[in-house]
């Protein structure tokens, strides 16, 4: 098993959201991402991270070469968006394939 390793993410990324019911949380983590923020490394996936916030999480993909992180799945406090469920680390992100793609 991989051990959860906490990156720091400071850039000024493109962020892309693959879920178009996300949209308006990219100027959020666009903005979180120029402050810089810790983001805590999946364990079975390579350059996925979950992000916690003041008032929420997002599960985010980093792909360096071209500078930008997609928004994969986002959930507020007390609220879970469609591709959010209990059971995982932080932010209690599940992500399946069929949501990733």
């Amino acid at each position: 098993m991989k051990r959860t390793k906490k990156t720091k993410l400071k850039a000024n990324y493109k962020v892309v959201s693959l879920n178009g019911a996300l949209e308006p949380q990219v100027a959020r983590l666009k903005r979180a991402l120029a402050k810089g923020l810790v983001a805590l490394g999946d364990r079975t996936r390579d350059n996925f991270y979950e992000v916690r916030l003041e008032d929420g999480c997002f599960y985010i993909h980093v792909y360096d070469l071209k500078n930008v992180v997609y928004l994969v799945a986002a959930s507020q406090v007390g609220r879970v968006t469609e591709f959010a469920k209990q059971g995982c680390a932080t932010c209690n992100f599940q992500i399946t394939a069929e949501a990733i793609s």
